[in-house]
């Protein structure tokens, strides 16, 4: 099956799920072995499809098949025309629609024939079923796994008005089953914690000082089953995916990342899965697109190497402050980030210094199609303006909404096609301007990005606003940008969670790569990079201001 027909299959026995995490939630007491079961059912079932389809690919990839390969690049340039058709303004509604069905039909035959192809490769071992007793051997002293579910309540008679959030947590010591803690229901969970979540992680918060009201809920029911373990592999499920728990207020002052080292992760799978061979040391550095780029510029610079960008002699002041975001109204146009030139040029002098072999794309040369040509970096950074759109948003300078949009064509409704990240160029799709079939729009959604050859990439950053936002399906995860770089092979994604300062996220961007090249793993130079940049943030604005530290959180090993 493809992509979407595995969706759909899981959709039909999507309730059998809910209701095995009910029966054993309900008899947990009495037979504590379920608690095992449903941990057991988790590592199944959290992003099964994703997981599936990143291995199909992965296999294709690395057969050496130039046929499989000529096809994969094929269908990866119909989902890019496709993508491009379903978020135009329509015109013709009819010629639209019949062009969409074509699109379609032709990437679904590619897809078919790929599917067909992987078919006589060996069976990925990623598929076996793995037990938490796995897991917890990988585990060392200080270190617990936390896999969080979310699912709705089946009392074993009808669904009731119930969803629970539990945690199941995994330490050395933990014996005979994992711990299952109840941290409450969607309800309690979802409104007035996430309320006070999202104030204490704002630019200018209401509540000045400390609250508490996040930490209680929302992690000090689960340090008595945490013990004494600080490395914290992290599950996270339902709405609790867009939580940077690092930031979080402790009731004595403190934050989460004063004391643990929180490493998420897709699935606490991870940790029994190998890694993947590592390719060079090679990275590709995209940033500092110019927006305003014209379609002249844009054909003159496409086949152009990419250019030597050294650091500039003195700090860049002005707008430094912008958001790596832009509010998508009728009239706006993308601004330029000024950091983000500082940014690219600090990332590869750190990287050059370490004998890697770096290329480079800014200004006209940031384009949709450098993204696009890249192929299976060990480093993959980008730094632009990215948009998350909600179900009535639009993207483009028109007051057609999406959901109108979506009345003609239904794929505009995938969520996979309402985030995405801005290139060279982007200003004139911004504005309705149609480009020729020869240059891409500047606009690379999700979709597209989800057809990139990255496998063998250790490391994707998406140094932009809310990158790590998306639709959630529990289960699945969150459908966008860090989805679609997991199926695109990422072993690992940086991202946003919040529409970050454009001066800050090129600080931090620098400390990282500096610590992780000294020989810090990720997820440790991430947390020092933070620690360190909090108390540059006090020091500038009075005050601890997570806004400007802490919007980002590393997914995956």
């Amino acid at each position: 099956m493809n992509e979407v027909d595995r969706l759909s299959f899981l959709e039909k026995p999507s309730t059998i799920f809910p209701k095995y995490y009910s029966f054993c939630f309900q008899n947990a007491k009495q037979e504590p072995a379920f608690i095992g079961k449903m941990y057991d059912t988790a590592l199944w079932r959290k992003g099964f499809v994703v997981k599936s389809i990143a291995a199909m690919r992965r296999k294709l990839l690395t057969s050496n098949d130039e046929e499989s390969i000529q096809l994969f690049e094929s269908l990866a340039m119909k989902r890019s025309q496709l993508a491009t058709l379903l978020l135009e303004v329509p015109g013709d509604n009819v010629q639209l629609k019949q062009r969409v069905q074509q699109l379609e039909e032709e990437a679904n035959k590619i897809e078919n024939q790929l599917l067909e192809r992987s078919r006589g490769l060996t069976d990925d071992k990623e598929f076996t079923h793995v037990s938490w007793r796995e897991i917890q051997a990988e585990l060392k002293p200080g270190e617990a796994a936390v896999e969080l579910l979310r699912f709705p309540f089946y009392d074993g008679k009808g669904w009731t008005d119930k969803t629970y959030y539990i945690a199941l947590v995994l330490t050395q010591e933990t014996k005979g089953a994992p711990t299952m803690v109840v941290l409450g229901e969607a309800k309690d969970l979802e409104v007035v914690p996430l309320l006070k979540y999202r104030d204490l992680s704002s630019e200018r918060p209401v509540v000045v000082g400390f609250d508490d009201s996040a930490y209680r809920s929302l992690w000090r029911p689960l340090e008595a089953a945490l013990g004494e373990a600080k490395t914290i592999y992290f599950s996270p499920d339902g709405l609790l995916n867009l939580v940077a728990f690092s930031v979080i207020p402790l009731d004595d002052g403190r934050r989460l990342i004063d004391t643990y080292d929180l490493r998420f992760v897709f699935s606490t799978k991870d940790l029994a899965r190998g890694m993947s061979p590592l390719t060079a040391k090679s990275a590709v550095l995209i940033g500092d697109p110019k927006f305003d780029s014209s379609e002249s510029a844009q054909k003159t610079t496409l086949h152009k190497r990419s250019e030597v960008t050294t650091r500039p002699e003195t700090s860049i002041a002005e707008g430094r402050n912008n958001l790596r975001s832009q509010e998508l109204r009728a009239g706006n146009k993308l601004l330029e980030l000024p950091a983000s030139k500082l940014e690219i040029a600090s990332v590869r002098e750190l990287l050059a210094e370490q004998g890697w072999q770096v290329e480079i794309f800014t200004r006209e040369n940031a384009t949709e199609e450098a993204v696009q040509g890249v192929r299976a970096p060990r480093v993959l950074h980008i730094a632009t303006h990215a948009f998350f759109l909600p179900d009535q948003a639009t993207l483009f300078s028109t007051r057609t909404s999406l959901k109108t949009q979506a009345s003609i064509l239904p794929g505009i409704e995938d969520p996979m096609l309402r985030s995405g990240l801005f290139f060279a160029g982007a200003n004139r799709a911004l504005k309705g301007e149609k480009s020729t079939e020869d240059l891409e729009d500047g606009i690379l959604t999700a979709f597209e990005a989800s057809g990139l050859n990255l496998h063998g990439t250790e490391l994707v950053v998406l140094s932009a606003c809310d990158t790590g936002i998306g639709k959630i399906d529990n289960g699945e995860g969150v459908f966008g940008l860090r989805r679609a770089f997991q199926e695109a092979g990422a072993q690992a994604v940086l991202m946003s969670l919040w529409a970050v300062p454009d001066r800050e996220t090129e600080e931090l961007m620098t400390l990282f790569y500096s610590k992780w090249l000294a020989g810090e793993d990720k997820h440790q130079a991430l947390r020092e990079a933070e620690l360190e940049l909090r108390k540059k943030v006090k020091a500038r604005y009075g005050r601890d201001l997570p806004f400007y530290w802490g919007g980002f959180v590393l997914v995956g090993r």
